[in-house]
């Protein structure tokens, strides 16, 4: 009895081979192509002449073949069988994904004389993979904000009542003190703190609110309010906040979005600061304008956070301050300006420098634009 290949001349094995969808090529030890299938001729959109006879690196490009293919095709030439698969990004020609196999063909001296070189079209799947994967990230990320968002709510009404009850004793303190001019003093401090916070906590809560209603402010009295909380803290850490502003500008809205922001990202710089073995330690706010944009640089010169650090540290839940840090500040931070203020965030951080973060602003957010002078904030000098 006759086996199929008897049955099969070169011609039908050829026909075979073109009739496939796999791509299919033959290379030499020598990186130069000595066979492909028409699968592979539509693929690279060349005709046979453009690629039998031709290097590697001249049909598939210089880049692809240093990075993905030769490291490859060597361990294929020592006798490994090889598979593996990858994004490809080809010179005018689509994006490309790829499983590819690297099989070593062997001569009459039982030495490997070339690769046998199958490839599988897989773009289109991993595409349809990496959007249902997108689709569902973005259905854990819902899940995750409702619940925070119901938590937060929580968290702000409870706080409402406690600190409306602190009030109250602030008041009857003042009635009970109006001699003590030191006393009187201290109280208005703790008034001053106490509404700050009440409103601290609405605009937290508005992060998940849908009717906003705009405030109008502007940045230096934004950051007059943020410095009334954290006086205490800079004073008692020894640093100094330097405002250097050449104008102030007036918010058409989100006064309280761009305070809470704000207030994260230099109690954030509070923290680095403080925790530093810096001599001098410096907080410097700039806001400059640019284009269409407002720019608010926020720089420390702490100890810096490392560059794996500088790509997680607005991802929910990572935190560099543990074990009293939860991670959730500068992610609530940047999602605000992102998505209610319509800016962006940057940080730049060098060891030997300290970190910096860049807010980018929309003018569109502001108006009326007016002369204030530079300011610095030592101690509890506001």
């Amino acid at each position: 009895m006759k086996t199929i290949h008897e049955k099969i001349n070169i011609d039908h094995l050829i026909d075979l081979l073109n009739h496939t969808d796999s791509l299919l090529s033959y290379v030499d030890t020598e990186y130069i192509y000595r066979a492909a299938n028409d699968a592979y001729k539509r693929k690279y959109n060349k005709t046979i002449d453009e690629i039998v006879g031709h290097t590697v690196w001249d049909v598939m490009g210089k880049d692809i073949f240093e990075k993905i293919i030769q490291p490859n095709l060597q361990k294929a030439f020592l006798g490994e069988t090889i598979q593996y698969e990858s994004w490809f990004e080809f010179e005018n020609l689509p994006r490309s994904y790829l499983i590819v196999n690297y099989n070593p063909s062997y001569g009459s001296d039982s030495k490997v004389c070339g690769v046998v070189v199958s490839a599988l079209d897989y773009t289109n799947f991993k595409a349809l993979e990496e959007e249902k994967e997108e689709q569902d990230q973005i259905i854990r990320e819902v899940s995750k904000m409702a619940q925070l968002g119901e938590m937060v709510s929580l968290i702000s009404h409870q706080w409402r009542h406690p600190l409306n009850t602190l009030a109250s004793y602030m008041l009857k303190l003042r009635q009970l003190t109006s001699n003590n001019s030191n006393t009187i003093e201290a109280i208005e401090r703790c008034e001053n703190i106490l509404e700050e916070l009440s409103s601290h906590v609405e605009s937290i809560n508005t992060l998940y609110s849908s009717n906003i209603q705009p405030f109008a402010g502007n940045l230096q009295n934004i950051f007059d309010s943020i410095l009334i909380l954290v006086q205490d803290r800079i004073h008692s850490l020894g640093i100094q906040i330097t405002i250097n502003c050449s104008f102030v500008t007036m918010t058409a809205g989100y006064r309280d979005e761009i305070m809470h922001i704000l207030l994260v990202i230099i109690e954030n710089a509070i923290d680095s600061v403080g925790a530093s073995n810096e001599v001098n330690k410096k907080i410097t706010i700039t806001c400059q304008s640019e284009d269409q944009n407002i720019l608010v640089d926020i720089h420390d010169n702490g100890d810096g956070i490392s560059c794996e650090y500088s790509k997680l540290i607005f991802n929910p839940g990572f935190t560099t301050k543990k074990p009293s840090g939860r991670g959730y500040g500068l992610y609530f931070a940047r999602k605000l300006l992102t998505e209610k203020v319509n800016g962006t965030i940057e940080i730049c951080s060098d060891p030997k420098q300290g970190v910096c973060f860049r807010l980018k602003i929309p003018k569109a957010n502001f108006h009326c634009p007016l002369s204030i002078t530079s300011g610095k904030i030592q101690g509890s000098s506001l």
